[in-house]
């Protein structure tokens, strides 16, 4: 099975035509086939050579803090709304490269150090123009670095290269050519990764700054606590978003309603009117319902353990004046002056009938704030446009 949905995949990828079927259908199918392949052959395949890495001792091991870096990690990521951006095997594989590669230093032997490594190489690696090879259990050819630079180049030449290039020696596809299988071209968006680059930037002077004053015996742990806070959670206001949805506290955060620090008090001889749900984490499936409604619209950006916001971002031409059809009839709304705008419409939109009757479309922005608002009721305290 996966042979064969490999060498499809591996067709369509490379261009070869599939006549068989639908555009659609095949997409389709190769989307599903990869999520299992990821699921059940290389995530485990994966893991078990991080957990291998996280206990090795010797000079490129992890000497066991490479499992607190990759938690420091996953919580700066989380905490600055991009969890959703990024999957965690991209941040082990990132916190990973800092053990497997940390020439010109020695591989990391504590959680701090290990932590503003990760920093540096995001903000530092150019990931428009280099992959990024995490030679895991010394698995990578002397010649693979030549090889996965082009492929890399194909990918970028077909437009259809993920904005961080990350692969292991196991990511290849039936073909032989390396493909990311942890990223892909909206994992991290353009957009995302900017910002990413962005925050891991200046969260990386943060704290060669904490550490300064500490090493220069400034260090107040009452004074210095608001930029501990800065530095693994940003306000919404400063991420260039165009839609902010303020959550409820008491019902957003992971655990919410069991007290103070998250420790529930039971008393038996008291009825209990209220339960912890095992797995139950509102605002991530509050953020899953928004991406399935108008994830062709927006980028959606959360906290699911300590958010209370979840905001949007337009996706690249979703403003553009396009024209009828039951593709975009929803959340849809008439141009308003189709002289004015038709001229602003894209190409293809300009030479169809329909653009020249005039029956362009935008994105209706209030009919869209009033759905999430509907399939978040009881969670959502206020929505406002940035």
């Amino acid at each position: 099975f996966v042979g064969s949905v490999s060498r499809a995949a591996a067709r369509a990828m490379h261009g070869d035509a599939i006549t068989s079927e639908s555009t659609a259908a095949v997409a389709e199918r190769l989307a599903t086939a990869r999520k299992l392949e990821q699921a059940t052959m290389r995530r485990p395949l994966l893991h078990l050579h991080l957990h291998a890495l996280h206990t090795r001792t010797d000079r490129t091991g992890g000497a066991f803090v490479m499992g607190p870096v990759v938690r420091l990690a996953k919580l700066w990521v989380s905490g600055h709304g991009l969890w959703s951006h990024l999957s965690e095997e991209a941040v082990e594989l990132l916190v990973a490269c800092v053990f497997v590669h940390p020439q010109p230093y020695q591989a990391p032997r504590s959680a701090a150090c290990g932590f503003m490594r990760f920093l540096r190489l995001v903000a530092q690696w150019d990931w428009e123009n280099e992959p990024l090879l995490v030679n895991l259990n010394d698995g990578f050819a002397p010649d693979a670095g030549s090889e996965v630079l082009k492929s890399f180049m194909e990918s970028r030449d077909r437009g259809t290269s993920p904005h961080m290039f990350i692969v292991t020696p196991d990511d290849r596809d039936a073909t032989g050519a390396w493909v990311p299988f942890w990223t892909d071209r909206s994992h991290p968006t353009e957009f995302a990764l900017k910002r990413l680059v962005q925050l891991a930037s200046d969260s990386l002077s943060l704290l060669e700054r904490l550490f300064g004053l500490q090493a220069a015996g400034e260090y107040s742990a009452k004074q210095m606590a608001p930029l501990w806070t800065a530095l693994f959670q940003s306000s919404p206001n400063e991420a260039g978003l165009d839609v902010i949805l303020r959550l409820k506290p008491d019902r957003a955060v992971l655990g919410a309603g069991a007290g103070s620090r998250g420790s529930a008090k039971i008393y038996k001889n008291l009825v209990q009117t209220q339960r912890l749900i095992v797995g139950m984490n509102p605002i991530a499936a509050f953020a899953g319902e928004v991406q399935n409604l108008v994830g062709h619209l927006f980028q959606v950006f959360y906290d699911p353990f300590r958010g209370d916001w979840l905001g949007l971002k337009w996706v690249p031409n979703a403003l553009d004046p396009v024209p009828l059809r039951i593709a975009v009839a929803g959340f849809a709304m008439p141009l308003q002056d189709q002289d004015v705008d038709q001229a602003s419409a894209s190409k293809k939109a300009r030479t169809t009938k329909e653009a020249k009757r005039g029956f362009l479309v935008v994105p209706n922005l209030a009919e869209v704030c009033t759905e999430i608002e509907h399939i978040g009721a009881g969670l959502v305290d206020s929505i406002h446009l940035v």
